[in-house]
């Protein structure tokens, strides 16, 4: 699984390279030694990733000559349309993953359009399904939408959990009960003992395994578990909650870890109120990714290699079914640490 992730990101940075240095039809690639270096993957993975290229049409391997391009990427051609639809998740903030993936989708030839969608498929939502080649889709699916999403026959890639996966869908999703237990013990070995979490509404599906995650790994680190040291952040006045919260607790913790879906608010109220000695774990897939200039914020489950496997995975999918990449339906990306943390203790 690991290396079918290194093959696409392989094949995909190829692609962009091709773009980036607008190599026409006719133009050779530098020699597999040095893609390997340029690219930082092994010849194994490059070889293969070329031989997937080649097998649809993009490079013509020349014995003794090198690897030539055979078809034009460097013009920008409407292949078709990509949707996002985000279901039933208004709690959420996606709009930086949105733009992650309108560039992304975009160098690749194709439009890309986002719905925001409620309990049930509208007719807009319908037509632009309709319209569309390929879906992403993400937030809390129900059955009604998974059933609804069934009688399309375009391909369909889903960017959540394991519980949100459903049938004729391919699922890529980050182990969020991994993530909680990577944070814990990367933060306790940074003399971390009291551990905070702020958890997304309790209705919402990854609230409860969160929480469950969260009391079982701190007995595992021999961590002491405190009730009052968790909130489950509403839809409405999220913020208000979250600033309300830190007040009352911030001298009692070590270590805040949030969902991400909540992970703006409790930046808002970060950058607002000056808490700048207290290290973050942001644990799940962020859509909105943080502040690069952030060190106290540490990121357990790295966004762009989700949202870059699922448009890979879901262009992949346009291909014939003997020519695919990826032939599962649930594909685990490895959750990923990005670490800007800068510990300042007194």
């Amino acid at each position: 699984m690991e290396s079918n992730l290194q093959y696409m990101q392989c094949k995909a940075a190829i692609i962009d390279y091709i773009a980036k240095h607008e190599l026409g039809v006719g133009s050779c690639l530098p020699a597999q030694r040095e893609l390997c270096r340029i690219l930082g993957h092994s010849m194994i993975t490059v070889r293969r990733a070329l031989f997937e290229l080649e097998q649809v049409g993009v490079v013509k391997p020349v014995t003794g000559k090198g690897v030539f391009i055979r078809k034009d990427l460097t013009k920008q051609t409407n292949s078709g349309r990509i949707l996002l639809l985000d279901i039933n998740a208004s709690f959420r903030e996606i709009d930086m993953g949105v733009r992650f993936l309108l560039q992304y989708v975009r160098k690749r030839g194709y439009e890309f359009r986002t719905v925001s969608c409620g309990e049930y498929p509208n007719d807009l939502t319908i037509r632009e399904i309709e319209k569309a080649s390929g879906l992403l889709v993400t937030g809390i699916i129900t059955d009604s939408w998974k059933y609804f999403l069934r009688s399309f026959s375009c391909p369909i890639v889903n960017i959540g959990t394991p519980e949100t996966h459903f049938a004729g869908a391919k699922t890529v999703f980050v182990d969020h009960m991994e993530s909680i237990s990577q944070a814990i013990r990367y933060f306790k070995k940074r003399d971390c003992r009291k551990f905070a979490l702020i958890n997304g509404p309790k209705w919402y599906m990854l609230s409860s395994p969160m929480h469950n995650a969260f009391k079982k790994h701190l007995a595992e680190n021999e961590l002491d578990y405190s009730e009052e040291l968790e909130l489950y952040a509403s839809d409405e006045n999220r913020s208000r909650e979250v600033r309300d919260f830190l007040m009352k607790h911030h001298e009692k913790i070590d270590c805040i870890l949030v969902e991400s879906g909540v992970e703006p608010s409790l930046m808002t109220c970060f950058y607002e109120y000056g808490w700048n000695r207290v290290p973050v774990g942001v644990v799940g897939t962020s859509w909105n990714f943080i502040q690069p200039d952030n060190r106290l914020v540490t990121l357990f489950g790295a966004p762009e290699p989700v949202f870059q496997s699922a448009a890979d995975i879901l262009l992949d999918s346009f291909n014939k079914k003997d020519m695919q990449m990826w032939p599962d339906e649930m594909i685990c990306i490895k959750t990923q640490i990005l670490n800007h943390t800068k510990m300042e203790r007194n």
